[in-house]
């Protein structure tokens, strides 16, 4: 009675995918260590928000652009690769630029608060009454509230902004990464180095140049003579050859 393996599909695409699943993750780790961690995100929503939506659209485009693009010639993937990049940093510039004008420290550690473009009326007479005092003065005047002191329209614009341009980012290095995979299936097999066996990656160097070319060196060849073998053609092993009389 044969048994049938109820998850070989299942477990065969996670073979084919298994990078695919591995990009996935570093997409993940990727986006939440530069949140979380670094404090590299924007500042609206909070930083849970942020890194679930980012890691879900990153996660949708990669998974669209690898079932898309697939079945695309070695020319097309360079192309892409070429264009995605000078694209990623291209947006990674804006974000750093949106970052440095428009965002604003607060006490508390990781905490950012966004500002406007286009402060209020009532901003504009402070700013007239005591030429002194700064923006950042009177945002902490303001409990760090940007809506006391920008147009809240403004407020709202920019952090949607922001916070697209962080996903953009993200999605730009999913079509990346698809890209690069595609480029290595669509590649022929020998023009990516292959891994080392386990046994030769644990041995030293030296033992593992004397093991390669002991491998590498061809078998000796069967047409060769050797003395006791079946193309040993010596007098004794020869049966057309007549034995010498001992008399003469």
């Amino acid at each position: 009675m044969t048994h049938r393996n109820v998850l070989g599909p299942f477990q065969g695409f996670l073979r084919d995918y298994r990078k695919l699943v591995w990009g996935m993750l570093a997409l993940g780790a990727a986006n939440a260590v530069l949140d979380l961690v670094a404090s590299l995100g924007p500042p609206w929503p909070d930083r849970k928000g942020t890194v679930t939506y980012t890691v879900i659209a990153a996660w949708v485009v990669l998974l669209w652009s690898f079932s898309v693009w697939r079945p695309s010639s070695q020319q097309k993937c360079k192309s892409r690769l070429s264009t995605l990049a000078l694209g990623f940093l291209l947006l990674a510039a804006f974000y750093a630029l949106l970052k440095s004008f428009f965002v604003y420290d607060t006490p508390k550690p990781g905490y950012e608060v966004p500002s406007g473009f286009m402060v209020r009326e009532t901003t504009k007479q402070t700013m007239r009454r005591f030429p002194t005092v700064s923006l950042t003065e009177m945002l902490d005047g303001a409990a760090y509230e940007p809506r006391e002191i920008w147009d809240p329209w403004t407020v709202n614009l920019v952090q949607w902004t922001i916070l697209l341009n962080w996903i953009a980012v993200f999605s730009c290095l999913s079509l990346i990464i698809s890209a690069f995979l595609v480029l290595r299936e669509s590649s022929p097999k020998d023009v990516w180095p292959k891994r080392r066996p386990s046994r030769l990656r644990s041995m030293s160097a030296g033992k593992r140049k004397i093991v390669e070319a002991r491998e590498e060196t061809p078998p000796p060849s069967p047409t060769k003579d050797t003395k006791g073998g079946p193309f040993d053609r010596s007098p004794q092993n020869d049966p057309n050859c007549a034995p010498r009389s001992s008399d003469q």
